[in-house]
């Protein structure tokens, strides 16, 4: 059993919380007396209450979350977590027995951490899924819950594929995909949710093979650098430049950006080659737009935002809704283009 400081990849920023790996996991569920035991996960009994000033007056529509000390076994409050009137406290016991599906289903529990005290929460269970695209680009598949104590984020859950030659985070879905993620948030109905999520969870397991086609599609495809930038600004416009609105700013913003993605897909990037032995294909492609996305946007301070790190898990929020659209237009891009992309 292995406590540790949670950083995402390689190169990965550091995040403010603490894991725990347990090597041998193979008998373990994610409920009672289980790894999230030994995190220190189980029995915080989560339940708000109306939030008072100093003056003992109630803040009306708003609570505060309280939860029990694993270690004093008191109860206490979350520090600076404010939560609406309609928040329900979904129990960690509860949300993350949604993996004992997935175990059931041979996968077994890899990890569970604590991010910004409690705030947000999570576990993984590796999929024992591998893909090698195009027979040399390798993928490792997990499956991640994340859950929001502080109304930042609902219960979520996804399959993740991890890119082993540069830790490239992303989600196992296609534009074809259905029901493959989840996502119960904080009611009065989350336990009827819960109880149904089984099927959602089961579909997500299977997506990893609807990705793993569309990854080996698009690794046959070829992409000249040309094709590429093509793609990129199609994904990426340039900013809408008039006399009245000349925006130097913005137009500079998104050539550097440009500039930084074709450096990426060239192999040529800040980062050093990234993109191996899969070069100058709409395989390559993707990945140096992803690249960006994980690498080399600029990083914010993860102290005050459980969102934040939750993104930085690939799972929730813009970031993991931007990989999604982009695997969605590197697919229609290549269905448009076919004809002069083999071509080349």
């Amino acid at each position: 059993m292995v406590i540790e400081n949670i950083t995402i990849g390689q190169r990965g920023e550091r995040l403010a919380g603490i894991s725990i790996k347990v090597d041998n996991a193979s008998s373990m569920t994610l409920g009672q007396d289980s790894m999230l035991g030994q995190a220190d996960m189980l029995g915080w009994d989560m339940q708000t209450r109306p939030l008072e000033n100093f003056e003992g007056l109630v803040h009306q529509g708003k609570n505060e979350v309280t939860k029990i000390n694993s270690s004093t076994g008191e109860r206490e409050v979350m520090n600076g977590v404010v939560v609406g009137s309609n928040f329900v406290p979904i129990q960690l016991e509860d949300a993350f027995s949604i993996g004992d599906f997935l175990i059931q289903l041979g996968a077994t529990p890899r990890s569970a951490g604590v991010l910004n005290k409690g705030r947000l929460v999570f576990a993984t269970l590796d999929l024992h899924k591998e893909i090698m695209v195009g027979g040399i680009d390798k993928l490792t598949s997990e499956f991640i819950l994340v859950m929001g104590n502080d109304g930042s984020s609902s219960l979520k859950g996804i399959a993740n594929m991890t890119r082993l030659y540069c830790t490239n985070q992303i989600p196992a879905q296609t534009r074809n995909s259905k029901n493959r993620s989840l996502s119960i948030r904080h009611t009065a109905s989350n336990n009827v949710r819960i109880s149904q999520a089984k099927e959602i969870i089961q579909n997500a397991n299977n997506s990893i093979d609807e990705f793993g086609a569309v990854a080996e599609k698009l690794v046959n495809v070829p992409m000249q650098n040309d094709q590429f930038l093509e793609l990129a600004t199609n994904i990426y416009p340039k900013p809408t430049v008039t006399e009245d609105a000349p925006n130097t700013r913005s137009v500079s913003r998104w050539s550097n950006m440009i500039d930084e993605l074709e450096s990426i897909f060239l192999g040529d990037g800040s980062a050093g080659d990234t993109t191996g032995q899969v070069g100058n294909t709409a395989w390559c492609g993707y990945n140096a737009l992803t690249e960006r996305i994980d690498w080399y946007r600029a990083s914010k301070s993860t102290d005050n935002s459980s969102l934040r790190s939750a993104q930085a898990l690939g799972v929730v929020g813009q970031t993991g809704k931007n990989k999604i659209n982009i695997l969605s237009q590197v697919e229609q891009f290549v269905d448009d283009n076919a004809k002069q992309l083999y071509a080349v």
